[in-house]
């Protein structure tokens, strides 16, 4: 008997119980299919309302914190931070609203820090469910989901607490490379300043922001011409540019860190009004005061006048080994000082190094004479006390090719004031002053916060200059340092 017949059937049975098996497989997995399919939606819908939640929090509480501290009152002003934040939020939360009611705003001092305070943003949205809303009308429950963020802002205060100048952050206090109120002037900027289209013919360059404290302060950015207009970067010297060229390109625009955040080829010095004493009042002072008063002491117990506290007229890098901090107290010591740098300054290359000059009752410095024989590795900060005893005085400062790395702040002497001879050297740091003068050929100007623990910048970082910056050290007033802390075991929550 013939096979084929019955093989057609045992087909066509074996396809149909395919088809059976496979229209039973799919009426069981449908459901398990839509509820994930249901499930990975609505999860997705939290996901995205819960990032955007996260990131109104984050740009509330450092928005807030930023503007809630007022600097001229050293308090913080919770009014001013919730307006803040609540423009933020509305800003972030365009899409997805959240009404105020939703939105818990709070200031908080710290348990163990006066200096430290906060500023906490909490929000909460109730996020409409899609595909579970159904089985949440079922169970008689809520048809959307709880989501929640919060992000706490810390708020350092430094530089105000008049303690060692070595514990000041003159990083928050110095944020400028020039920073002067009657006159800053520069010479052999430029060669041939008769034809700005030669390429190679930029002498001199400057990587850091100015600042002048007086409107009708002057300007020279080159004693050659004043045609320049403006400082120039090492980045239009290296990349070989005229000075046409390099000024038809992007300018440098400097933040409130003293960072070029644009990575420009020139600039120009803002106007900022500023109180230039204040760091002499509120730090130096007082650490000057106290190192006198007890070279004082020393004195009277010694009545013979060759044995009592006098220090050398003509320190070098060997005095600092013995000390950080070196002050002269013009009551006793001469008017004239010579400082001779012949080798590195010994120590950590980021801690810095004090000469304080402190003015007499009835005399002022007459001179302060700076040599450098090789570059001072350490920072070193050399500031002369505000007076009208010193608006006499002068400084010299030769670099005699090698790199000063420090701060100069004599923001009272004459008008020659702060006299920089450059002589292919390079000076990383600030200058305060009156008057500041730089002279002696082609050198390099790069700002550099010196706080104990960073380096020189001349790029990178966010933001815009707008002339102002931080701290007490330019007679800022002190600057917060706001930034996002995930640690709330310091918050005191019922302050």
């Amino acid at each position: 008997m013939p096979l084929a017949p019955y093989r057609k059937t045992w087909r066509r049975l074996k396809t149909r119980q395919q088809k059976g098996a496979f229209i039973v497989l799919t009426a069981l997995l449908l459901p398990t299919l839509v509820f994930l399919t249901g499930s990975v939606v609505d999860l997705g819908n939290i996901y995205i309302h819960h990032s955007y939640l996260q990131n109104s929090a984050d740009a509330a509480a450092l928005g807030g914190a930023k503007v809630g501290w007022d600097k001229s009152k050293q308090k913080f002003t919770q009014e001013t931070a919730d307006a803040k934040a609540n423009e933020l939020i509305d800003a972030n939360q365009k899409r997805f609203p959240i009404d105020a009611g939703n939105r818990k705003l709070q200031y908080h001092k710290s348990h163990n820090n006066e200096n430290v305070h906060y500023y906490t943003v909490q929000l909460h949205e109730d996020v409409p469910l899609y595909f579970w809303r159904y089985f949440a009308h079922l169970a008689n429950i809520s048809d959307t989901f709880p989501v929640d963020a919060q992000a706490y802002a810390k708020i350092s205060i430094k530089g105000n607490s008049g303690d060692d100048p070595g514990n000041d952050d003159p990083s928050s206090t110095f944020t400028d490379l020039f920073t002067y109120s009657k006159k800053l002037s520069a010479v052999n900027t430029i060669d041939n300043p008769d034809n700005f289209n030669f390429k190679d013919r930029i002498r001199t360059t400057f990587d850091g922001h100015a600042t002048y404290t007086q409107k009708d302060a002057e300007t020279q950015y080159s004693t050659q011409t004043d045609k320049l207009g403006c400082f120039l970067t090492q980045r239009a010297k290296d990349e070989h540019l005229s000075v046409n060229e390099a000024k038809s390109k992007q300018s440098a625009t400097y933040n409130d860190q003293g960072k070029d955040t644009s990575s420009g080829y020139w600039s120009q010095a803002e106007y900022q009004s500023l109180d230039l004493n204040a760091y002499w009042n509120t730090t130096l002072n007082a650490k000057a005061q106290t190192i006198i008063d007890a070279r004082n002491a020393r004195d009277a117990k010694e009545p013979d006048q060759n044995k009592r506290s006098r220090q050398t007229q003509n320190p070098t890098e060997k005095d600092f080994a013995k000390t950080n901090t070196l002050v002269y107290d013009l009551n006793k010591d001469d008017r004239n000082i010579n400082l001779t740098i012949n080798n590195a300054l010994s120590g950590d290359k980021n801690t810095p190094v004090y000469l304080i000059i402190k003015a007499g009752q009835n005399n002022g410095l007459s001179v302060l004479n700076i040599n450098l024989n090789a570059d001072t590795g350490r920072p070193l900060i050399i500031a002369v006390e505000p007076t009208a005893m010193n608006q006499w005085s002068q400084i010299h400062m030769n670099l005699n090719g090698h790199t000063f790395r420090g701060i100069i702040y004599a923001p009272m002497m004459s008008d020659e004031g702060v006299l920089i001879n450059a002589q292919n050297g390079t000076f990383r740091g600030s200058v305060v002053a009156r008057s500041i003068n730089l002279q002696g050929g082609s050198g390099t100007y790069i700002y550099e916060p010196i706080d104990g623990g960073s380096s020189g910048h001349g790029g990178g970082g966010s933001s815009t200059h707008h002339g102002g910056g931080s701290g007490s050290g330019s007679g800022k007033t002190p600057k917060p340092t706001v930034k996002l802390t995930n640690d709330a075991s310091d918050i005191d929550w019922n302050s």
